[in-house]
């Protein structure tokens, strides 16, 4: 499956879409967060470290830190694998209050 990735680009945080392959197997989780107007979003630190998020008006729900390239890949569809609806909406209702 596709996915669309916002990343934002040092120095000045100007971003860009990028387009990944990831496996179809992703497909429910990604139409979970995506459910609760939720995106991935990610960057390079300055330390070259990937950060990867799911993120949504009110914030970033998860991060994902990692070095980059395979090891950032492996990060983000871990980070996708265990969003969960109810935790979400839990930190989103304390997130408004």
């Amino acid at each position: 499956m596709n996915l669309t990735v916002t990343q934002f680009m040092r120095p000045d945080g100007r971003w860009k879409s990028i387009h990944l392959t990831i496996p179809d197997d992703y497909k429910a989780k990604v139409e979970e967060y995506q459910s609760r107007d939720c995106e991935i979003t990610c960057e390079q630190l300055r330390t070259g470290e990937a950060a990867q998020y799911i993120s949504c008006s009110e914030g970033d729900f998860a991060i994902a830190i990692s070095p980059s390239g395979k090891k950032a890949d492996a990060a983000l569809l871990k980070m996708i694998n265990q969003f969960d609806i109810a935790e979400f909406d839990e930190w989103l209702k304390g997130m408004v209050e």
